[in-house]
């Protein structure tokens, strides 16, 4: 819930901003830390993904150079 005493900023706005503009307006607000708010659920939640593709890739690499060891 945004408290009364801050202006209501207009949705339609971030369409025409940049990514500079929205950085800087994010770093404004918030700092670093609004920066980097919600870094760390995310790297928790892509975790195991990238160890599962490493995992298989690393599976299919030894497979195939079991059943080709001459190439």
């Amino acid at each position: 819930m945004v408290p009364s005493n801050l202006p209501r900023k207009d949705p339609r706005r971030a369409l025409n901003m940049t990514t500079r503009q929205t950085l800087w307006e994010i770093y404004r607000d918030g700092g670093v830390r609004g920066l980097f708010a919600g870094a760390s659920p995310r790297v928790a939640r892509a975790g195991p993904s990238v160890g599962i593709v490493v995992s298989f890739y690393e599976i299919v690499k030894y497979t195939l150079r079991y059943l080709h060891p001459d190439q």
